[in-house]
């Protein structure tokens, strides 16, 4: 009897462990390739970070107004309303179709 109830105990414990980090774990899938879970900051802008010489696109409604793009070591864009443009001068270009699909370009740096 004493198997059993480890037994019971240790699948109890893994079906707790697996309902916490689903709750807690945000969903991924969501996150272009090339960008990392962002930082939440108080008020529920995201700040994401990307890096020199990538082109991430983010899919409608992922990268919202508001939110901020780090381009390591060139510049910041903040994500503007749809259907509009944002550069940084160093090398950051962000655009956001009407649709809210939002594409981020950071220079290369220089070799």
């Amino acid at each position: 009897m004493n198997r059993r109830f480890a037994a019971a105990a240790l699948a109890a414990a893994a079906l707790v462990s697996a309902t916490v980090a689903g709750a807690i774990e945000p969903d991924r899938s969501q996150w272009p390739v090339g960008v990392g879970l962002p930082a939440v900051e108080a008020d529920g802008t995201r700040t994401f970070s990307i890096d020199p010489g990538d082109e991430v696109r983010f899919l409608p409604g992922v990268a919202r107004p508001g939110d901020v793009i780090v381009c390591e070591g060139k510049g910041v864009v903040t994500v503007g309303p749809r259907g509009t443009e944002v550069a940084d001068p160093a090398g950051v270009t962000m655009s956001n179709d009407r649709e809210g699909r939002a594409v981020v370009t950071c220079e290369a740096d220089a070799a």
